[in-house]
């Protein structure tokens, strides 16, 4: 799944970012992995159960989840 872009489920809103349910686990988008511009509140833009593309960029198993970015995806 790292370097792919894959179709995932907005599961959760924070301040801070979007986590989301993939195809192989939990994926978070940060702030600046979001849009080039800001965006002041989240949860106007994504709502739980939307479904958005996703480029997985690595794996952090401390964690257990995967970290995404959504911005320059087609």
């Amino acid at each position: 799944m790292i370097g792919e872009t894959v179709s995932a489920t907005v599961k959760r809103v924070e301040p801070y970012g979007v986590y989301l349910d993939g195809p192989e686990g939990e994926i978070i988008v940060l702030i600046p992995d979001l849009s080039h511009e800001r965006i002041p509140d989240l949860k106007k833009h994504y709502s739980i159960g939307d479904q958005v593309r996703v480029h997985v960029l690595k794996y952090v198993p401390e964690r257990k989840l995967f970290k995404g970015t959504i911005k320059d995806i087609l």
